[in-house]
């Protein structure tokens, strides 16, 4: 599988947001795509997930000096006020509990650096990938509701509010069906011959080439300057 291939987040990250020289937090970096990106452009960059095997993943493949990969939770952002230019929540605000999202935003909110800014990118409701995982249950599924509960914690922050969301399309390639089963429904073989034959036939449909091309939505929301220091 190749993730965001024509780099899609970092065009709009930068668009909207200068990152150059700054210092970035992270929230739910995975297996570091977006990290890599950003890395390029910060001073530094202190990446935070709680899957340990995504992070050593993260690890092997970006030995940059300027990113730092710390096993944690979003839910409880544990570092000194005022200590980062801009905080990123990479797909990854929607897989917090309910109860936790708008704490973790003031968290983060308060982490922000006097003029900085927090951006939040979030699955949008279109494109095929996200057709395919709420129809078969592959990936992370059937997420409306957990996405509406993000949106919820995003409009509830007392002292800052998001812009209107920037929305784009990544692309994902896989070489072929078990490369997409082997990335989105880990245990696929022991699943019903003919759930298999359904995805493989929704997947052949979307086939470029070589390759099967799924695209999915993604909205970028950005908070400005924090007001409540």
């Amino acid at each position: 599988m190749i993730l965001d291939p024509t780099d899609q987040f970092i065009t709009h990250i930068t668009a909207h947001c200068d990152i150059t020289d700054k210092l970035i937090l992270e929230v739910g970096c995975g297996r570091g795509r977006i990290t890599c990106d950003l890395a390029r452009h910060a001073r530094r960059v202190v990446a935070i997930d709680p899957d340990e095997k995504a992070l050593q993943a993260a690890r092997s493949q970006i030995p940059a000096e300027n990113v730092e990969f710390l096993c944690c939770g979003g839910e409880s952002l544990a570092f000194p006020e005022a200590s980062f230019d801009l905080v990123v929540y990479s797909l990854s605000l929607h897989h917090l509990p309910d109860e936790w999202m708008l704490q973790s935003l003031e968290q983060a909110a308060r982490l922000l650096k006097k003029g900085g800014k927090m951006i939040v990118i979030e699955p949008g409701g279109e494109g095929t990938l996200i057709e395919v995982e709420e129809k078969f249950g592959v990936g992370c599924g059937n997420e409306r509701a957990a996405k509406a509960a993000a949106l919820m914690a995003m409009n509830s922050l007392a002292e800052i509010h998001p812009s209107l969301p920037v929305c784009f399309y990544t692309l994902f390639y896989f070489d072929d069906t078990e490369d997409f089963l082997m990335n989105l429904l880990p245990g696929y073989q022991n699943k019903p011959a003919a759930y298999l034959e359904e995805v493989e036939a929704f997947l052949e449909k979307h086939r470029k080439g070589e390759r099967i091309v799924l695209q999915a939505e993604r909205a970028l929301y950005i908070f400005p300057e924090y007001l409540g220091r």
